[in-house]
């Protein structure tokens, strides 16, 4: 059986069931002969997609009476709170994560608070004002579902229904009960989607929570079985065979019901834009494709989820849910800013609260904020539309690595997204589907971090890529295993990194500070701090070639830290982990010539450490680019790298530039503003050569320009919040 095959069979295990089809009617609607009149006046057209920057849901997850009655629930209330937030487009709910649904369903559970149709309501209300409506479904959780017909539960190794555990935190609380989707619940989802299509014609369809747990209900286990030819496998079994489980889970769960979903709604008649929650990190590209938009909660905080999905997405939109809560006011300051760095990061804007009461009413203080925030993405939409950021430094996003390895790539790209935020060079994500010698051409360095899983074609375009002059910088464990996450004997970039790859040194894991740095002399070292560096444990004991150049080697810690369990006082004891002890031979940086380019390798996982708020890491980095690209189109020049973010456009058909900039402290103090250094930037004449540049956002300036060897410099003004300035030419 083939994957085809394989994805389609589930309709003949999950087909109409003789459960969904004896299911009563729950509500009926009426309707009552109008008088003739003359023809309304056609709503206004809601922005197209591309042009939908300011979106919103309350996100009102809402068990049955008493707990959530519904009592004033007033939609002329959440509209007016709607306009106010200056919203041009709105999710609706349509079923949340306990099963209710918010129309008059005739296959389900309608919520019985409500007295009026919830989605008519807004549908109407949007249509009117020329605010594009989007449906909002849940699949994954769904309480009423699971209780009603435990045939559809989400199951365990153990025949237990699957729940949602309640995170120990002060603000996660949920605990819903996880649906199959390989059961007849599949059916019962597209027969309620088919409601919302036909009852609604919504303008979008956003489908929450799809993917699931591996499950061991009969439907599943039957699936399985068909595929390969023997039972789902438990325990340590299942650990061991974690490639088969997630292809299987891909296949039915993710990839096979996302296309029937798609199928459904298109046969409908529906163009409504379709996308589902997660981005790339969550999802392979192959299904990511069939979707019309790219829809992401932040993994790295906005700005560098943004970036991620900048590089990665199609139309990609964020939404941070948290930028403060309902009954813990925050200042005007943190909506302003984040939405903000979402703009400036090329992503559509998009924000959801618990601002609902027991009684269906809105506490109004979040729309006037989000309302502040998105007033300022109004006034520069035209400046982040028809643009594209300008290539420079380019951070490889290796699905291979995401989906045949087990690393946890999140917080190395988050540490490497970080530091070229920091570094103030143009910095974009490459997914490893575009990594061809066309697109590399446009690049001057390409960053791999761990990116472990490489295939042979692969190794070739980065020989070319270094040969014909550009900067690679990879770390630790890149390319140790195949594509397929099969492990290698040595790295497939022996000959470009310049050295053997001999193991990985796991003695000092426990440590934290698995190594020091021995630093040989270098001008790569001049802008660091004069002290000896720590290294995050583990490293890969690497043998350099000759050819290579080594810029520092590893000094092992003093001991190896133990617990002390038998009070034998031979463990480290001590507040900090063991100091640097005797220097090994063992290289940690070393760098490389290859054709025109270089190749700088670092035998640890550099960009991890970032996310684990080590600095020097960043200042390496900013050397590393500094000292070697000698061309960079254009980049900022400021002494406090942290607190400012600075994005780079070229607007279509235009001999027009786009800088923005986005003050970072705001965020990390809690909405406190505090003006930073916007800097100087340079432009080099073989890229741009401006003839004006002004600041269109907060305010009108404009600014002098002056020359200086072969570029042109522009002292830019102190950024409050965000700043959007032009340049022409």
């Amino acid at each position: 059986m083939n994957r085809r095959d394989f994805s389609f069979s589930l309709l003949g295990f999950c087909g109409a069931s003789p459960i969904l089809m004896s299911l009563a009617e729950r509500a009926r609607t009426a309707s009552l002969a109008a008088p003739a009149r003359l023809p309304a006046a056609p709503d206004p057209a809601p922005p197209r997609l591309e042009n939908q920057y300011r979106g919103y849901i309350v996100d009102h997850h809402s068990p049955d009476p008493p707990a959530i009655t519904y009592a004033n629930f007033d939609p002329d209330q959440w509209f007016r709170l709607y306009e106010e937030a200056n919203l041009d487009h709105v999710w609706v709910f349509c079923k949340g994560h306990h099963g209710e649904a918010y129309y008059p369903t005739r296959v389900g559970h309608p919520h019985p608070g409500l007295k009026v149709d919830f989605v008519k309501a807004f549908r109407d209300r949007l249509r009117s004002k020329g605010i594009a409506f989007h449906a909002y479904y849940c699949i994954g959780f769904d309480d009423w579902a699971v209780l009603n017909h435990p045939e559809w539960a989400l199951l365990d190794e153990n025949g237990k229904n699957r729940r949602v555990q309640p995170q120990d935190t002060t603000h996660s609380r949920g605990q819903w009960h996880w649906a199959c989707v390989n059961t007849p619940y599949r059916q019962y989802v597209f027969a309620q989607l088919t409601e919302i299509v036909k009852g609604y014609g919504p303008d979008g369809i956003f489908l929450d929570i799809v993917g699931q747990p591996l499950c061991y209900c009969k439907y599943c286990s039957a699936l399985y079985r068909l595929q390969y030819h023997h039972d789902i496998p438990r325990g340590a079994a299942a650990d061991h065979d974690w490639r088969e489980t997630a292809e299987f889970l891909y296949q039915t769960t993710q990839l096979g019901f996302v296309k029937e979903a798609i199928a459904l709604v298109r046969g409908l008649g529906s163009g409504a834009a379709m996308t589902i929650n997660g981005g790339h990190l969550d999802f392979r590209k192959e299904l990511m494709d069939l979707l019309d938009y790219t829809f992401a909660e932040p993994f790295a905080g906005n700005y560098l989820s943004a970036m991620f999905a900048r590089g990665t997405g199609k139309l990609p939109q964020i939404g941070p849910g948290l930028v403060a809560y309902a009954y813990d006011p925050s200042p005007i300051s943190l909506f302003e800013v984040d939405s903000a760095m979402i703009a400036a990061q090329n992503c559509r804007v998009f924000m959801y609260s618990e601002t609902m009461r027991q009684d269906g009413s809105l506490d109004p203080l979040w729309f006037r904020e989000m309302g502040a925030g998105y007033k300022g993405i109004e006034e520069i939409q035209t400046y982040l539309t028809d643009r594209d950021p300008v290539p420079c430094v380019a951070i490889l996003f290796s699905e291979k690595t995401r989906f045949n390895d087990r690393l946890n790539l999140a917080p190395i790209l988050k540490g490497a997204m970080e530091a070229g935020a920091c570094s103030q060079f143009p910095t974009d994500v490459l997914p490893d589907a575009e990594l061809t010698e066309e697109s590399l051409a446009k690049y001057q360095a390409l960053v791999l971090p761990e990116v472990t899983c490489m295939s042979p074609s692969e190794v070739e375009v980065l020989e070319q890529f270094v040969g014909a002059g550009g900067l690679l910088v990879a770390t630790g464990l890149t390319a140790t295993k195949q594509a397929d996450g099969a492990l290698r004997s040595n790295f497939a970039l022996a000959d470009l990194l310049g050295c053997e790859f001999e193991g990985v040194m796991e003695t000092y894991k426990q440590n934290i500070w698995g190594s020091y740095l021995r630093r040989l002399d270098d001008p790569i070292w001049k802008e660091l701090p004069d002290t000896t560096l720590a290294v995050q444990a583990p490293f890969v004991m690497i043998k350099a070639r000759p050819a290579a150049k080594v810029l520092a080697t590893h000094i092992l810690p003093a001991t190896v830290w133990s617990k002390d369990t038998d009070e034998n006082e031979q463990a480290w004891v001590n507040w900090e982990p063991p100091p640097p002890g005797k220097t090994s031979t063992y290289p940690a940086l070393i760098v490389t010539n290859h054709g025109k380019g270089k190749v700088v390798y670092a035998s640890f996982d550099l960009y991890g450490m970032i996310a684990g708020d080590f600095e020097w890491p960043v200042a390496l980095h900013d050397q590393l680019l500094r000292l070697t690209l000698k061309q960079v189109p254009l980049k900022v020049e400021v002494s406090n790298r942290h607190s400012i973010g600075t994005t780079y456009y070229r607007k279509h058909g235009t001999n027009m530039l786009i800088v923005h900039q986005v003050n970072r402290t705001i965020l990390p103090t809690k909405g406190e503003v505090n003006r930073v250094a916007g800097g100087t930037l340079v432009v080099s004449d073989s890229f741009f050569r401006p003839t004006t540049c002004r600041r269109i956002y907060p305010s009108p300036q404009v600014f002098k320009l002056s020359r200086s060897d072969d570029a042109t410099v522009i002292a830019l003004p102190d950024v409050e919040i965000h700043s959007v300035i032009v340049l022409e030419g």
